[in-house]
């Protein structure tokens, strides 16, 4: 038990359902160098699920983790969604 416990318990249940664990969501996030509300600003995903998503108190749906992966694989993706968060 305890926190490190918790944290394995997460990464393995992430893993098992085929999702991004939250120490790479926040890499998502990191590696363009954006706080949670400019990251969710610029995507669209509520700040409040992307701290859950983040911290390991919950775990992002099919459809974000897809954006998320997107978004990790190409970095020239967040900057189209720059583009059309700007415009709006």
């Amino acid at each position: 038990t305890g926190g490190k416990a918790e944290d394995a318990r997460q990464e393995a249940v992430c893993h098992y359902l085929g999702r991004l664990t939250p120490r790479e969501v926040r890499g998502v996030r990191d590696r363009h160098g954006l706080s949670q509300a400019e990251f969710s600003r610029i995507t669209g995903l509520g700040e409040a699920s992307l701290s859950r998503w983040e911290t390991g108190a919950g775990i992002q749906n099919v459809a974000c983790d897809r954006l998320l992966r997107l978004l990790q694989a190409d970095a020239r993706n967040l900057a189209r969604l720059r583009q059309v968060a700007d415009v709006h």
